[in-house]
């Protein structure tokens, strides 16, 4: 029997939370994907969302068992695509694993996310130890032996999405919204859903119901996210919960133990629940984040568009006459020529390349800006182009990354426009496919196609006057003070010698100008016999 929910239960069910199957996972290559729509369905407006919504609940197990769960505790096991840093957007991507247990506490608002990592990027077989806190509006990152530190406001904006949208919450979540409504049904994994919209803290949101069991497959929403760096760039993104292998709960309540998230149409993370506990008993120092960690966080930036330029308390360094390298998480670098100023990449986001823009006018006043080079895929390294575009300049980039570029220029901004979205322009882009000189005098360049492995999607620059060579994204130190893959350093010799190329001097997006015979010893010293393993 199908109960309808009285205003009262309403209230308790808002105020409760919900139970969330979701990780902290980020990044996915933007390409919008959205069920289709069914035919000979009309708009649903004679259908009763707030029905809809009751029924769903009641298929979970009612009302009255899920508000019984104050707090939960899982174990879980699960995966993450790390799209934006793998070679190609469309994969294979690179895979992180983690072990997870998280402790969601719905009456207060809290959860504590901790588990253990293992990733290629970590340059280890063991697992790394890691998670995060959010109380009371703040997120703390979990660190070795009990250390924190203040985390993003992108992970509180996660775990408040967690803790309201989530399988047992958002149901209350929807039915609180003054705008529920029902959408035209749709086909989603082959099946006919019903689909339940509203607002949620001002962006839109959705819930596919499954017309066969009366259960959510996956939950919707649509909302700028310029607290990443990642996706910032990429404007309304739509994040999608989706939910499978739903369980018989001791105490009656069904839930997922499957979730898959998804980014704008790509799945980027997955985690499976193993282990469950209703309202486990919670320790208040696991949720206490101490009053300078939470200082921290409040002086944090919320937006990747107030970026300052630069690396605090670091001038800017200059490798040669008029080549001013601007280092910073993302380095841009600017190039004096007789009849203007060349910006080589465009990191970050619009607010960032308008601070570069005012440099360049502070630094080299009455010169125009020529041109803008883009030398890689990588988001962070493209997330400010879209200003370039917007102040009508014309732009250099590899013939590979077009894709990509033009969809970043074509992603919406319904939510909060920006210059490009306010004012739309047509791209000034040459797409470079083979070694191309620009511009003429001392600081001439040319963009050279990498066309290596790791490399595909990257181009270099080579200065002959000055014996310069900008190596976009192959060069990072380590820790130890080396050189971060030794992949990348044997390619950027081998395209050197490829090219015909003497430099003194070579310098990337996180590189400074570093010796090119430091370089060259690297890579050679990769090529030598590994030493003998120590006698145990």
């Amino acid at each position: 029997m199908t109960r309808t929910l009285n205003d009262a239960r309403v209230v308790r069910l808002l105020m409760a939370g919900m139970v969330a199957m979701a990780t902290s996972g980020v990044a996915a290559q933007p390409q919008p994907a959205a069920p289709r729509a069914e035919t000979g369905r009309g708009a649903a407006t004679a259908r009763d969302a707030r029905a809809l919504v009751s029924s769903m609940i009641e298929a979970m197990g009612g009302v009255e068992r899920l508000k019984a769960i104050r707090a939960v505790r899982v174990k879980a096991i699960g995966y993450e695509n790390h799209t934006e840093q793998s070679e190609r957007p469309e994969g294979p991507w690179i895979v992180g694993y983690s072990q997870i247990t998280e402790t969601r506490d719905f009456d207060r608002g809290r959860v504590r996310h901790e588990m253990q990592e293992r990733s290629f990027f970590y340059q280890s077989a063991d697992w790394t130890p890691g998670g995060w806190v959010y109380s009371d509006g703040v997120a703390a990152m979990l660190g070795p032996n009990g250390r924190m530190a203040p985390r993003d406001a992108f992970t509180a904006q996660q775990a408040e999405e967690s803790l309201e949208l989530g399988p047992e919450r958002v149901g209350g979540t929807a039915l609180g919204a003054a705008d529920l409504r029902l959408e035209r049904d749709v086909v989603y994994r082959d099946h006919a859903h019903a689909v339940a919209a509203f607002t949620w803290k001002g962006f839109p949101a959705r819930i596919l119901i499954s017309r066969e069991n009366g259960l959510p497959s996956a939950v919707e929403l649509t909302r700028p996210r310029p607290e990443s760096v990642f996706w910032g760039p990429w404007g309304d993104v739509t994040f999608r919960r989706v939910f499978s292998l739903w369980m018989l709960e001791p105490g009656g309540v069904r839930l997922p133990r499957t979730t898959l998230t998804e980014w704008n149409g790509v799945p980027l993370s997955s985690m499976t629940v193993d282990e469950i506990e209703f309202n486990p008993m919670l320790a208040e120092a696991d949720f206490d984040i101490r009053p300078e960690v939470k200082q921290g966080f409040a002086a944090r930036l919320r937006s990747s568009e107030d970026t300052p330029l630069g690396r605090p308390g670091q001038a800017p360094l200059e490798p040669a006459p008029g080549i001013v390298q601007i280092r910073g998480s993302w380095d841009v670098t600017l190039i004096r020529q007789d009849d203007g100023v060349v910006i080589v990449e465009g990191p970050i986001s619009s607010g960032y390349s308008a601070r570069v823009l005012d440099e360049v006018a502070r630094r080299f006043p009455g010169a125009p800006v020529k041109a803008v080079i883009t030398t890689s895929d990588a988001w962070p390294h493209i997330g400010g182009m879209r200003e370039y575009v917007a102040r009508g300049l014309p732009l250099y980039a590899l013939d590979h990354n077009r894709a990509i570029l033009e969809r970043l220029f074509a992603a919406p901004r319904r939510l909060v426009p920006d210059a490009l979205a306010r004012a739309p322009k047509p791209v000034r882009a040459t797409w470079v496919g083979q070694r191309l000189a620009v511009g003429s005098g001392t600081n001439r360049f040319e963009l050279i196609p990498l066309r290596t492995i790791t490399g595909e999607r990257q181009m270099a620059a080579w200065f002959p006057e000055t014996k310069l060579l900008y190596c976009s994204d192959l060069f990072q130190r380590d820790p130890k003070g080396g050189f971060f893959l030794p992949q990348m350093v044997s390619e950027i010799v081998a395209v050197a010698a490829r090219e015909g190329l003497t430099p003194t001097t070579a310098f990337a997006m996180h590189l400074p100008p570093t010796p090119w015979a430091e370089i060259e010893k690297a890579a050679a010293s990769y090529l030598l016999p590994p030493p003998p393993a120590a006698a145990k």
